[in-house]
């Protein structure tokens, strides 16, 4: 089994060395973001307090995450939408008859 990768990144200036079982790579990109946020948060709040900024890094980047899993159900729903409509649309088709009826009994058929 992968124990994964050993990495050095930086949060909150300082240099830590961690094991990740995600590539090295993506490891200090994930680090990067933090750290960035950790920077921002210490500069707006006007104070370094390391365990207070954590928290509230980590409150935006769950903030961030819920919004996505929102976002992704409402897209989701939205696509099933469309494509309840477009098989109904097709159903359509074929009930009407014409051309549409032999291409659809064509595609339908057992071999």
């Amino acid at each position: 089994m992968n124990e994964g990768h050993t990495v050095k990144i930086m949060l909150f200036g300082k240099e830590h060395t961690i094991k990740s079982p995600a590539d090295a790579e993506t490891t200090k990109q994930y680090a990067e973001y933090i750290d960035n946020l950790v920077q921002q948060i210490s500069t707006k709040i006007g104070f370094p307090e390391p365990t207070r900024v954590a928290a509230l890094a980590l409150l935006q980047i769950t903030h961030e995450l819920f919004s996505l899993r929102d976002k992704l159900e409402r897209d989701d729903k939205e696509f099933d939408r469309r494509m309840r409509s477009l098989i109904d649309s097709a159903k359509a088709l074929v009930v009407e008859g014409g051309v549409q009826t032999e291409i659809s009994s064509d595609l339908f058929k057992k071999e």
